[in-house]
């Protein structure tokens, strides 16, 4: 929830097959001009940044999502995999 209040979920899509899940932060907001890729140590997640033209991010990409949503549920825990 936000500081405001607001519990609205973000719209995503995960696909379990790639390990991968995608979150839309602003949809309609302008094509998709520049991507910039956050890449950690082997068995961790990569995050993917979309920009707009004007630098709003309006999506992020998770390649490892397994390991990124694990470590969200639990605080101070490194990201690994096959735990």
């Amino acid at each position: 929830m936000s500081a405001d209040g607001d519990s609205r979920v973000l719209p995503y899509e995960h696909d379990p097959e790639a390990d991968a899940s995608y979150i839309y932060l602003s949809p309609g907001s302008g094509p998709i001009v520049r991507q910039v890729a956050m890449e950690n140590a082997p068995g961790r997640f990569d995050l993917i940044l979309d920009l707009t033209e004007d630098g709003k991010v309006v999506g992020i990409e998770i390649i490892g999502s397994s390991a990124f949503f694990v470590d969200a549920r639990t605080p101070g825990r490194p990201a690994t995999t096959g735990d």
